[in-house]
């Protein structure tokens, strides 16, 4: 269950990890054709009307611009956010000694140049300046301001989108836990590890079942057969073991055979020398041919050799 836990977390890692570059990749490219689209658009409009700009400056000054960028304004639809309007990019005063328009710090404005700056109402604007060139006049341009709700929208449903997909792989995770890894590795391996510890204990009994061909399936046919390869030595050792103690039982026996054989030669040996003696004279006395000390002596001899048959009795 925790080998089925910890295989689950990291490929739900992996998945938060690739939800996430592929979120940002995508933010990312949203922002890069909206500003792609706008500098487009802007670049054309500004070149369209370059000419109604400098004309209205040349008859008009600041009312020709106010009418050619009213054109402007006309031309194009606007939505919320989005507008057009003249400004400087250096510092000068009029005929009448005031100041016109807004002035652009001059490190920010290249031709083309985009940058992105937040307004008072917290939304972002995306400001693209184009630089008009009225010839006598300071230099100055249009600048085209585009909100950037929609994109900022775009954004939240794609992280949200994300979110979503993150959490449906995260619950799919923990169900894949719970079942499949609860069916697929965690009970196999349960039966592997019981299995082992039949082994060790001389058990090799009740064979794993093998479904599949994955590597617990292959792990549990090789359980299966060391344990049919450990019984079959097992049976031939007790076999052999076997075999070998009816030897050594019968080597025991035939030595103490040769024991015992010996044993009855030796008693033999000394029994019959003495039996022989005692036959003997027992014998010359029986015939009545000994005279009254030759039986005597005779006598005395059958006593003595009765008395060394009794001592080797006693002596076994």
């Amino acid at each position: 269950m925790r080998l089925a836990a910890k295989l689950m977390l990291a490929f739900l890692v992996v998945v938060m990890i690739q939800t996430s570059i592929a979120s940002y990749v995508s933010v990312r490219r949203t922002f890069q054709q909206f500003e792609q689209q706008q500098r487009e658009r802007n670049e054309q409009v500004a070149h369209d009307f370059n000419p109604k700009l400098l004309a209205g400056w040349q008859e008009q000054g600041l009312n020709g611009l106010f009418g050619a960028i009213e054109e402007i304004e006309a031309s194009r639809p606007l939505q919320d956010g989005d507008g057009v309007s003249w400004v400087w990019f250096e510092e000068h005063r009029l005929d009448d000694g005031s100041s016109s328009f807004r002035i652009v710090e001059r490190r920010l404005v290249d031709t083309g140049r985009i940058i992105t700056a937040p307004d008072r109402t917290t939304s972002r604007l995306l400001q693209t300046y184009h630089p008009i060139d009225l010839h006598d006049a300071p230099r100055g341009g249009l600048e085209f301001t585009a909100s950037m709700d929609r994109i900022d929208q775009q954004t939240r449903q794609t992280i949200l989108t994300s979110l979503a997909s993150i959490g449906a792989m995260s619950f799919l995770a923990v169900g894949l836990v719970w079942v499949a890894g609860i069916r697929w590795i965690a009970r196999p391996l349960d039966r592997l590890i019981e299995k082992t510890k039949r082994i060790g204990v001389g058990d090799f009994s009740a064979p794993l079942p093998v479904r599949g061909n994955d590597e617990l399936s292959q792990l549990a046919a090789a359980l299966n057969d060391m344990s049919t390869r450990l019984s079959s030595q097992q049976q031939r050792i007790l076999a052999e073991t076997s075999q070998r103690i009816q030897t050594v039982a019968q080597l025991r026996h035939a030595d103490r055979l040769k024991t015992v054989g010996r044993l009855t030669a030796g008693i033999a040996h000394e029994l019959g020398t003495p039996l022989n003696v005692v036959s003997g004279r027992a014998g010359l006395i029986a015939s009545g041919q000994l005279s009254a000390e030759e039986v005597t002596a005779s006598a005395q001899t059958i006593m003595s050799e009765s008395d060394r048959i009794a001592n080797i009795i006693r002596q076994l």
